[in-house]
C-alpha cells in the first residue's frame, strides 16, 4: 500500500521518464546496474531511520522502479535510477514544494509530502534517486530531515 501512495505522488515523474525513453527508443526497464537494495543495508537503514530502532531481520524488498531498483527497507524506500535526471529538474520546478538542498549529489532537492514522508530526489552524474522516509507519530518531515539529508548524502556517496 505503501508503494502504490509513494508511486501516486510522483507519478508526474514517471510519465516525463518514460516519454523521454520511448523517444530515445530505451525500453527504459531496469537498465541501472545499480541495485537499490545493495545501497540501503541493514547497517545503513539503522542508522538514519527515525523510527524506534526496532529489529530489522526481515530482508529488505527491491523490485524494478524505471530504469532501475526500488528498496523498501522498514520505512525507508530508496529508488535508484527511476527517473531521467531531466525530470528531476522539471519536477523541482514545476512543484513549489520542493526546496533545493546543497552537499549531496550534483543536484538534489527535500519536500514534506502530506505530513506523512520526507522525500528527497537527487542526481549524480548520470544517476538520479529519490528516498521516501516515514514520518513516525507526533513528528514532522522538517524534524526527520537530517536522517534523510544524512541516508541521501550517504547514496550520493556510492553512486559517484
Amino acid at each position: 500500500m505503501r508503494w502504490v501512495a509513494v508511486f501516486a505522488s510522483i507519478l508526474g515523474l514517471v510519465s516525463v521518464s518514460v516519454i523521454e525513453g520511448q523517444s530515445r527508443g530505451s525500453s527504459g526497464a531496469g537498465t541501472s546496474s545499480i541495485k537499490a537494495c545493495a545501497v540501503l543495508t541493514k547497517e545503513l537503514a539503522l542508522k538514519v531511520t527515525p523510527e524506534a530502532k526496532r529489529v530489522y531481520d526481515p530482508p529488505p524488498e527491491e523490485e524494478p522502479a524505471g530504469q532501475g531498483t526500488a528498496c523498501t527497507y522498514h520505512g525507508i524506500m530508496l529508488q535508484i535510477d527511476p527517473f531521467p535526471g531531466t525530470s528531476l529538474d522539471q519536477s523541482a520546478k514545476k512543484d513549489k514544494a520542493w526546496s533545493a538542498v546543497s552537499g549531496v549529489g550534483d543536484a538534489a532537492w527535500f519536500r514534506d509530502n502530506g505530513g506523512r514522508w520526507a522525500e528527497v530526489m537527487g542526481r549524480v552524474g548520470a544517476h538520479t534517486f529519490t528516498i521516501q522516509m516515514d514520518v513516525p507519530d507526533k513528528s514532522t518531515a522538517e524534524t526527520i530531515r537530517p536522517n534523510a539529508m544524512q541516508l541521501a548524502k550517504q547514496v550520493a556517496s556510492q553512486l559517484k
